[in-house]
């Protein structure tokens, strides 16, 4: 009689000792969920861009709509793409010699980001700071 209730307690032991137990996967799961995440950039920005005449600074405010980033800058609304930690944007820039295109390609740094933005055939160099 003693071998059966031995061979069972053996059996329902060694299931038991095979399953993880449920919060250690609860853990795993929340760990690979959190770190899939990316980060915030909604907000206001100062944006610095570093011409040949000088120092230029601008406000951008971008918020999030319908899963899509916008941008907006003085008057100007426009689209904002993310890859990751990369954003892209074209903006309209008041300039002395009027308004032209500048194409911004930002790489996103926590509060920071720095990049370069291509406008009248010239790259400058720019960084943002989360306000």
């Amino acid at each position: 009689m003693k071998t059966p209730i031995l061979l069972i307690s053996l059996f329902i032991f060694s299931n038991c000792s095979s399953q993880q137990p449920a919060s250690t996967n609860s853990t795993q799961d929340t760990k690979s969920t959190s770190s899939n995440k990316e980060a915030d950039i909604t907000g206001v920005w100062k944006m610095t861009i570093t011409t040949g005449r000088g120092i230029r600074d601008k406000e951008l405010i971008i918020s999030l709509e319908n899963g899509k980033y916008k941008g907006k800058s003085d008057k100007n609304n426009f689209d904002i793409t993310r890859n990751g930690s990369q954003l892209k944007w074209t903006d309209t820039i008041n300039s002395p010699m009027g308004s032209i295109q500048a194409e911004f390609s930002m790489m996103l740094e926590g509060a920071k980001m720095t990049g370069t933005v291509q406008a009248s055939g010239r790259t400058l160099d720019v960084v943002g700071k989360r306000k």
